[in-house]
């Protein structure tokens, strides 16, 4: 300790007094006495390069403005042009996709190897991670539904903007022992998957309200059928990721059990997840309730729903703490301020498009369609 306490001494004289060879010899002195005492603990010269190269190359950055952009200049296109001129465009986004999609899952990879487990345990790894499921999934369904290339963009690079963004730890640190359970990879996993499932839905129903507000009413027909195909579209999401909420849930109070020795103990979290799980359980009744069965109306109810995945995520860990919560210094009045201006949008969209909607369906039965 003493020779530790020295060391430390003598390289804050170095530095203070800017003489680099002192503070140079220091580092070599304390690096000397580390390979002699602990030299089987200390990690390899290629996991140290390893760990360099990937704080240098600022993955999230580089792909969360890559996404972003090549989402919103998709988006575009998908409005703007005609289906007939897509297709070349639709294999270059493909591709994009699909190389961001690997450049990702190098970096989920590098970093796993740094730290030698899986990195899914704080609020930026699991960003990375649905991000990651945002375009794996994309690239999977993108052959059968072509605009979900423009959905696995646009939800990738929001979150690895939110993972870029000060309120999250990028730092690779060890896990508490409380989270050393295989059983957290699995939960983890399997409930970002549902909430990247979920955000599909989310998006897919905001795409089909603003088309019905942007809609020429010559092209009406054609957007009450793109209404149809993208409840389906939705419907096709919708209920795998009420499985893998459930069965996320379900692990994770396993998971509670082992570990705290109870499965359920109402923290905001689980509460939170319970009630997610149950609003979109709606969805299977339908034959009940009518209203969820009108194509706007499903897709004013998926966008609406969504909130309660974003208040379980980031609401909980921000604002009502719990054993879930991993807040640090975070400006509530200016996240208040954003939440309602999100709220009016939102609410502004919705509002519009059903009186738009109306208009369009009178327009429609006048001309006997």
């Amino acid at each position: 300790i003493q020779i530790i306490r020295n060391s430390l001494f003598d390289y804050y004289k170095a530095i203070s007094a800017n003489d680099n060879n002192a503070a140079n010899n220091v580092i070599k002195e304390i690096s000397t006495f580390q390979q002699k005492n602990g030299g089987e603990f200390l990690p390899s010269q290629m996991h140290k390069d390893a760990e360099i190269f990937y704080l240098k190359v600022d993955f999230t950055s580089i792909l969360f403005m890559l996404n972003l952009t090549l989402g919103c200049l998709s988006l575009l296109t998908v409005f703007i042009l005609p289906e007939s001129k897509l297709k070349v465009l639709h294999k270059i986004f493909y591709f994009s996709l699909l190389f961001s999609f690997l450049v990702h899952t190098f970096s989920l990879g590098l970093r796993t190897y740094i730290g030698g487990r899986l990195p899914f345990s704080n609020g930026f790894e699991t960003m990375m991670l649905v991000a990651w499921c945002a375009m794996g999934i994309a690239l999977i369904f993108s052959s059968k539904i072509k605009i979900v290339v423009t959905f696995g963009f646009l939800i990738s690079g929001c979150c690895l903007l939110v993972a870029h963004l000060g309120m999250m730890n990028p730092k690779i640190t060890p896990l508490v022992p409380v989270l050393s359970s295989p059983l957290l990879s699995i939960h983890v996993s399997i409930i970002m998957l549902a909430y990247t499932l979920l955000a599909f839905v989310a998006l897919n129903s905001l795409i089909s309200i603003i088309s019905v507000l942007i809609v020429r009413k010559k092209d009406t027909s054609k957007v009450f059928q793109q209404l149809e195909r993208n409840k389906i579209y939705s419907e096709i999401c919708l209920y795998p990721s009420l499985f893998f909420l459930g069965g996320g849930i379900f692990i994770g109070a396993v998971w509670a059990n082992i570990s705290w020795g109870r499965y359920w103990g109402w923290d905001p979290k689980e509460v939170w997840a319970l009630i997610t799980f149950l609003l979109y359980s709606l969805i299977l009744h339908q034959k009940n309730i009518k209203c969820l069965s009108h194509p706007l109306s499903f897709h004013i109810f998926g966008l609406l729903a969504f909130l309660s995945v974003l208040m379980t995520y980031f609401g909980v860990n921000y604002f009502l703490g719990g054993m879930h919560s991993y807040a640090e210094s975070i400006e509530f009045d200016k996240v208040w301020i954003w939440t309602i201006i999100v709220f009016i949008i939102i609410f502004t969209l919705i509002i519009n498009s059903y009186l738009r909607y109306k208009s369009l369906e009178k327009e429609l039965y006048k001309q006997g369609h």
